[in-house]
């Protein structure tokens, strides 16, 4: 079974639970770029990082994220700010590596009991969740 998020539901998701502003765009089946806008003085950039789909297994995402330097710097420090408001949700591993346990979502825990996840990647619109019943 394949379930179609929309990007804005992925970011939506994101401001009401973190308060924070996304804006996800397709880069190619594996990799979505997210950015934020970022004012500094009376300019504004969108500031964005390249999220690549490593591996799925059981509940667990691995992603790769890419920014260059100076916004991978930026990354990890946002991960250390909302560690806590994430609750386990992330897990920062060495070479820029994410695993994104899914289980720790509360509107995914009743959802994960009945189907298991089999792969996910992106289109122009939409993350592609591949899913198979248990």
């Amino acid at each position: 079974m394949n379930i179609q998020i929309p990007y804005n539901e992925l970011s939506g998701f994101v401001r009401d639970r973190f308060n924070q502003n996304l804006v996800m765009n397709f880069v190619d089946e594996k990799t979505i770029s997210i950015g934020k806008e970022i004012r500094v003085a009376m300019l504004s950039k969108l500031v964005s990082v390249n999220l690549t789909v490593k591996q799925v297994s059981g509940n667990d995402v691995t992603l790769v994220y890419n920014g260059g330097m100076g916004l991978d710097l930026l990354v990890k420090a946002a991960l250390k700010y909302f560690k806590e408001k994430m609750g386990g949700l992330v897990e920062e591993l060495d070479g820029n590596t994410l695993v994104v346990h899914l289980q720790k979502i509360e509107q995914l825990k009743d959802a994960l009991k009945t189907v298991a996840l089999g792969g996910l990647s992106f289109d122009k619109t939409n993350a592609n969740v591949q899913v198979q019943m248990r």
